[in-house]
């Protein structure tokens, strides 16, 4: 599934592997070292295996663990970066804010304004 959607995101040649720990996601906070080191390992395999130059995680459930995989790596000589979505998402919105960026109006236009039906509100126009 996840090879299938890296090839459908056009990032196929950018790609190295993708690897799961054996943690049930409900289990991830009862044993942080634990976690730490399967991910560690595994983000070692990634990049000695699989030729990977960066590690991006793909559970929110691991936020706060890229620093540990990433000295980790560093330990054994690997400095590559690890992202952690959540920061990184949240970091990329403030920037789009920040930049007064939106979406193209050309590729996706606002919406054509409806009338709401079915029900009426005191007060509030169902034109708008």
């Amino acid at each position: 599934m996840i090879d299938h959607l890296i090839s459908g995101y056009g990032l196929a040649e950018h790609y190295a592997s993708f690897r799961a720990i054996d943690i049930p996601v409900l289990e991830l906070t009862h044993d942080t070292e634990a976690l730490h080191s399967a991910l560690a390992s595994s983000a070692l395999e990634s990049v000695e295996q699989d030729g990977a130059d960066v590690i991006v995680l793909g559970c929110t459930g691991f936020l706060g663990c890229a620093e540990a995989i990433h000295d980790a790596l560093s330990d054994v000589g690997y400095k590559i970066p690890v992202v952690d979505p959540i920061p990184a998402t949240v970091y990329m919105a403030e920037a789009l804010v920040k930049l007064g960026l939106t979406q193209s109006g050309v590729t996706y236009p606002y919406p054509d304004k409806k009338p709401i039906r079915g029900f009426q509100i005191p007060g509030f126009e169902t034109s708008q």
